[in-house]
């Protein structure tokens, strides 16, 4: 098993206990709206938001890179 795999297996058990445990409701002031969900519908949601704007960051972060080395190879 490689090792990004195996810390991905323990950072999902991870935020499993976390959802599992956090099943309160809690109260949403958002600007001009106000509602109330359980806990582990936030911790998702945010959870979701993080990887999406990770995956973003991410790919646009190699797609720099990877410009730069071409320009690089292309001027040799």
């Amino acid at each position: 098993m490689k090792i990004k795999n195996l810390i991905i297996l323990i950072l999902t058990f991870i935020l499993l206990m976390l959802l599992v445990q956090n099943i309160q409701y809690v109260s949403i002031n958002f600007l001009i709206w106000k509602f109330r969900l359980p806990k582990i519908i936030l911790l998702i949601i945010a959870t979701t938001i993080g990887f999406v704007i990770g995956y973003f960051v991410g790919t646009s972060s190699v797609k720099k890179v990877k410009q730069k080395l071409k320009n690089k190879y292309k001027k040799k």
